[in-house]
């Protein structure tokens, strides 16, 4: 049995292209969290970028370059595909990563076979595919990275001389003690460890703790001890329902997941398992089949819990016809629940929020006991850096409408702040001037205007006017009367004002998206109900906001400036 590995390097590439096809034919690469290259299109590497460089030095090369997070979560999925396409070939298959993946097989013609499957999925993917066949998992993969072809097969026997060239540095978990010592010695590569006698390599690798030379000399040979597991496709655990008749009543169809759920817990908590991904899959009357799958939040074996995210899926499909069957299939099957329930959670059943009070409490106790530094997070032990910015929470929580432009992608360009417009007093009841109308607002705090004589106009100064040196009052006509009532400030404030990069519109300001961070989707509790949310991530001016898409209503969601 021969092990095989695919090798897709520029996969992450044709994922962007694929959800971004204005990128196609233009210089790529996709960074990770320390703004390091990790993968680069081919057009890129004409201008002399290559994985590993920074990116600011990829954007002087190329000032046109456009730069992307590596978005391992959405590439993984894409990869699912290319998984189920292996494992029609083979039954023991290992996914490594979104570009790499090892797979056995065997047969006499296992090359042309490996062959037409790289040709498959570079098709498949629209990207460059290799593939390597050899022994061992250490020369596939090297095969895969050398070969010139679709394939490059390494003969049984010739695995020394093909790694003889390997640097020890390219291997993984090699203890870097151990190799500056082997640097001294002349030895850089896999075929200068043949070359040293075996008492005399293992002497050096004594007190080192990588262990003894041995493994040094067997991974020479091309042996690196580690098998293809067979991890796709994942374990999951079925439960399906046939009715003798049609239903089409969403009130039966879960009573139906209801049975479903309560027979899928035991056998979870018989296998110690917890799952953490659901798929409701649902047959029609006219033979068609549905699917709507939900990644949990957390890793439940609860029938309740399982419940409850059925009937959330059974309700996104929004079913037309009747149905005759369905199936309840729980993924991403695995030990423990992935929260430390006596530290966050004495009673098991709390919520996310309520947790985090526990803890902050616990943590404050601590604190006033033995010191403000006894206890710390572990994200303050390392520097802050601009990437951070990607993935921690924004520093003011806000939910209000706005109004959003899209562009012709549904990207955000424009959203519009309604601002906050108290009650206009009734037309019947003037107000009354006060002995205090003699009193100015301060100067510089936007929307602390208060005007006795107009209580109507209070707060509707705008930022960028405040800062301009205006207040609402200088824009009131003189030949007004002091007790006018039933206008706001708005509608007395010229449109051709500057405003500090805020135009107002309609009685709302607008705000340009400079650039989409991020974008992700969650469920959310909106309107007395559990709704899909997505969620963008913006920078406009000089602040990030995310606007949160709830059906076809936008909101703001919150603020760091």
């Amino acid at each position: 049995m021969s092990i095989v590995c695919f090798l897709i390097p520029t996969f992450g590439i044709a994922c962007e292209r694929a959800r971004r096809p204005d990128l196609a034919g233009k210089p790529l690469a996709l960074t990770g969290d320390d703004a390091v290259l990790q993968v680069v299109s081919a057009e890129a590497e004409q201008y002399g970028i290559h994985a590993g460089q920074r990116a600011s030095g990829a954007r002087a090369l190329c000032p046109a370059i456009t730069l992307l997070p590596y978005d391992g979560e959405s590439y993984l999925e894409a990869a699912r595909g290319i998984w189920d396409l292996l494992a029609i070939e083979s039954s023991v298959v290992e996914p490594v990563l979104p570009e790499l993946c090892f797979a056995e097989i065997g047969g006499r013609d296992a090359a042309e076979r490996v062959g037409a499957l790289a040709r498959d999925i570079a098709r498949l993917v629209n990207a460059p595919t290799k593939a390597g066949l050899a022994s061992s998992k250490i020369v596939a993969r090297q095969a895969a990275i050398r070969a010139l072809a679709e394939i490059l097969t390494v003969e049984s026997g010739r695995e020394a001389a093909f790694l003889s060239d390997l640097p020890l540095d390219r291997l993984p978990n090699l203890d870097r003690a151990l190799l500056r010592r082997l640097e001294k010695l002349g030895v850089r590569t896999l075929g200068d460890i043949l070359r040293i006698k075996p008492h005399e390599l293992h002497r050096q690798c004594r007190g080192v703790t990588s262990g003894p030379g041995h493994r040094l000399r067997l991974l020479a040979v091309g042996e690196d001890g580690d098998p293809v597991r067979p991890v796709w496709p994942p374990r999951v655990l079925e439960e399906t329902l046939r009715f003798e008749v049609e239903i089409f009543e969403e009130a039966l169809l879960c009573e139906a997941l209801r049975d479903c759920a309560e027979r899928l817990a035991p056998r979870l908590k018989a296998g110690s398992d917890y799952c953490r991904s659901l798929t409701l899959d649902i047959s029609l009357e006219d033979g068609a089949e549905v699917r709507s799958e939900e990644r949990l939040k957390a890793p439940t074996s609860d029938p309740e819990e399982l419940l409850r995210v059925a009937v959330r899926l059974l309700q996104r499909l929004r079913l037309k016809q009747a149905a005759l069957a369905v199936r309840l299939t729980a993924g991403g099957l695995g030990a423990g629940t992935g929260m430390q329930l006596i530290l966050l959670d004495e009673h098991g059943n709390g919520f996310l929020r309520e947790r985090c009070e526990r803890l902050e409490a616990a943590l404050g106790i601590l604190r006033k006991r033995y010191g403000d530094r006894a206890v710390v997070r572990a994200s303050m032990l390392r520097p802050k850096r601009r990437i951070d910015l990607w993935t921690t929470a924004l520093t003011r929580t806000a939910n209000e409408p706005v109004d959003v432009s899209l562009n012709a992608h549904g990207v955000p360009t424009h959203f519009w702040r309604r601002p906050l417009t108290p009650a206009s007093p009734s037309r019947t009841t003037p107000p009354q001037p006060s002995p205090a109308s003699a009193r100015q607002p301060p100067d510089g705090q936007p929307g602390s205007f208060r005007s006795p004589e107009s209580p109507a106009l209070a707060g509707f100064v705008s930022e960028g006017h405040a800062a301009a040196g205006h207040t609402a009052k200088e824009f009131i006509p003189s030949h007004l009367p002091s007790h006018t009532v039933g206008h706001t400030a708005q509608e007395f404030i010229p449109s051709n004002l500057p405003s500090c990069g805020e135009s107002i519109r309609q009685g709302a300001y607008r705000y340009d998206v400079e650039a989409v961070q991020d974008r992700w989707k969650e469920a959310d509790w909106f309107g007395g109900k559990v709704v899909d949310k997505t969620v963008y991530r913006i920078v406009a001016g000089a602040g990030l906001y995310e606007l949160h898409k709830i059906g076809a209503e936008w909101r703001l969601g919150a603020i760091a400036d």
